[in-house]
């Protein structure tokens, strides 16, 4: 055991072990601190990571595919099951994205002679970490026109032009970069002061940058995230057989403090409280429930679908609403009713900054999912529960673990009814 060894670097080679015998056991993991160092309070999160399957035939696939975001040409170092540190553990070997459908990515790992006598069986549910992203068409597109004459434009210039996932553009842009402040910022998110201000095509700013030493690594963080953001907004699925739809319940709360996590639900709020010419509009610390209704459009399967919410926020940041992460699958289940259900306790939003327009999107799949690995790791609302790694290897349970603006691949895997979207557009607000 290595000195930094976690709980869950034990569990994943327990947990590969387990599946490599004849044996019906299914190993779980629970717990709050999975990712601390074994017998102590420490934690030590690994980088992240898209798991490695190794077929039969000797192919190694990824439990992701066009929908996570991985992309044809894009490079991955791979490590066995509890490993993958790179700063202080070599990978066994490296592979390129050969192709990509719907959730699955074969990998090619060139001839035997690159590796040695690589035995492939170690790869059995590893780690594979990306370490180049091949963006492809897909580039944000980004305006700088509003630099001219700034006295650092030829460097910015040259950082982004370095950056592959972005392209320079005049017209049509996904991104401006402004000097203080862009033409038409939202009121509530305006730039102020000095620096770069990074506003998006629906005018509204996702970040102000100092002009310091760090400002070529803070563009690419930001351009980063907002690649992520504007691919999880474009899921749309127009040919599937499944719908899924949701709402928003306002309720009242008691907590121990003021706009603290609630330890009970008093009664619902009347649903007129939230419109505001037809949008839901909610102020800082409102509290809201999420109800949820699954049906069939048509006469086939799936009878039940598992229900994913991600909360896609004025800054550019993508994060998990529902299930929590590391939640079991069937937390988020639903059967084939067309009946609302609510998301139960202690499920409740707490509304947060920033301010401005913000989307809750549910993605409705035909197998267990969890969004836990998103790139945003950090969970803005609702309570983080400890448990899980099976769901956050399954097939989409590793949305948005790259960046995922690459080009899209020829999909051929997942039937394309077997999932579908929807989006719960609101507005943030100051609490009055």
């Amino acid at each position: 055991m290595r000195e930094k060894t976690t709980y869950r670097d034990i569990f994943e080679i327990v947990n590969n072990f387990v599946y490599s015998q004849p044996t019906r056991q299914n190993p779980q993991l629970e717990g709050a601190d999975i990712d601390n160092i074994f017998l102590t309070k420490v934690a030590n999160p690994p980088p992240r990571f898209f798991t490695v399957r190794v077929e039969p035939s000797g192919t190694l696939t990824l439990a992701a595919g066009a929908l996570q975001g991985v992309t044809e040409g894009s490079t991955f170092a791979l490590y066995a099951a509890g490993n993958g540190d790179p700063k202080t553990e070599a990978p066994i070997a490296q592979a390129r994205v050969k192709t990509v459908d719907y959730t699955h990515a074969q990998l090619d790992i060139g001839t035997a002679a690159d590796h040695g006598a690589l035995d492939r069986g170690r790869l059995q549910s590893g780690r594979a970490i990306e370490i180049s992203h091949n963006y492809g068409d897909n580039r944000l597109r980004l305006n700088i026109d509003l630099l001219r004459g700034h006295p650092r434009r030829q460097e910015i210039v040259k950082t982004l032009q370095n950056l592959s996932l972005a392209t320079i553009v005049t017209n049509g842009w996904d991104v401006r970069i402004c000097t203080v402040s862009c033409p038409q910022d939202s009121p509530s998110v305006v730039g102020q002061g000095t620096g770069l201000v990074l506003q998006r095509a629906d005018g509204h700013t996702i970040a102000q940058l100092p002009e310091d030493d760090q400002l070529a690594a803070a563009i690419r963080r930001v351009l980063e995230r907002q690649s992520r953001w504007q691919f999880v907004n474009a899921l749309d699925n127009k040919d599937s057989n499944m719908r899924i739809q949701m709402r928003l319940v306002p309720v009242e709360v008691e907590s121990k403090t003021t706009c603290g996590d609630p330890t009970r639900v008093v009664r619902d709020r009347p649903p007129s409280t939230l419109l505001s010419a037809g949008v839901p509009r909610l102020s800082v610390c409102d509290y809201v429930m999420l109800e949820l209704k699954y049906s069939r459009l048509g006469s086939g399967p799936p009878y039940q679908a598992w229900v994913s919410v991600l909360d896609l926020q004025n800054d550019g940041s993508v994060s998990p609403l529902w299930p929590a992460p590391s939640r079991q699958a069937d937390d988020n289940r639903l059967p084939d009713d067309d009946q609302w259900h609510r998301v139960p306790f202690p499920n409740v939003m707490q509304i947060e900054r920033p301010l401005g327009p913000e989307v809750f999107k549910a993605i409705v799949t035909s197998e267990p999912t969890d969004f836990g690995p998103v790139a945003d790791a950090t969970l803005k609302r609702g309570l983080r529960s400890p448990e899980e790694e099976k769901a956050m290897q399954s097939p989409l349970g590793q949305l948005l673990r790259a960046a995922v603006m690459g080009q899209r691949a020829k999909n051929s895997g997942l039937n394309p009814t077997d999932w579908a979207t929807v989006s719960v557009h609101l507005e943030v607000t100051e609490k009055k």
